[in-house]
């Protein structure tokens, strides 16, 4: 639990004034790059609770195996789903809802309860395409009232937990002298 894996260059938490979140951002851009390595192709969303699933944050300096574990305290793996585009703008609808997630691979404007203006990978989003999504179990089956994730296509179950992920991630990190850090980056747009 004392292993250094890594260096942050910052403090990284979930304290924001916005949707957005650094700490939340760094996990879930590190969820795409690692469900993409463990997939074999492209996965174009990944998502986590970043308020709730996130317990503490990374502080800046020395980040060990035991930060991580207090991080991430849960045994979550990841799963891809297959969304349609209905179900890709519910989870969408619902992330605005909710506030407290975080997305990598895309970004939307938040207009009330309704997320508008959704990108893909860069690209309009359209209803009539299906997206992959890599998502933790807990909220691939219903938790957080993602209610209609579980009548999804379920495309594979990893076996790769989340905070595994983070500490490969960060461990990948370290070894080309790159610490970690994260920025609000607008992928995430509150409208008046």
């Amino acid at each position: 639990m004392n292993e250094v894996i890594g260096t942050a260059a910052m403090n990284l938490s979930n304290d924001s004034d916005t949707a957005e979140f650094p700490l939340g951002n760094f996990v879930a851009d590190l969820m795409l790059i690692e469900s993409t390595k463990g997939f074999g192709s492209p996965i174009d969303i990944a998502l986590i609770n970043a308020r709730g699933g996130l317990r503490v944050p990374i502080s800046k300096g020395a980040i060990t195996v035991g930060n991580i574990f207090e991080l991430m305290p849960f045994e979550n793996d990841v799963w891809i789903l297959e969304l349609t585009g209905d179900e890709t703008q519910r989870l969408f609808d619902h992330c605005t809802r909710t506030e407290k997630m975080a997305v990598a691979g895309a970004r939307d404007q938040m207009d009330g309860r309704q997320a508008t203006e959704i990108q893909i990978g860069g690209k309009p989003f359209h209803r009539e395409k299906s997206y992959l999504l890599a998502i933790p179990d807990f909220l691939a089956t219903g938790g957080d009232k993602f209610d209609f994730l579980p009548n999804s296509k379920r495309i594979e179950k990893l076996n790769y937990s989340v905070r595994d992920m983070i500490i490969t991630h960060i461990r990948a990190l370290s070894e080309q002298s790159i610490p970690v850090e994260s920025r609000l980056d607008g992928r995430v747009i509150e409208l008046p």
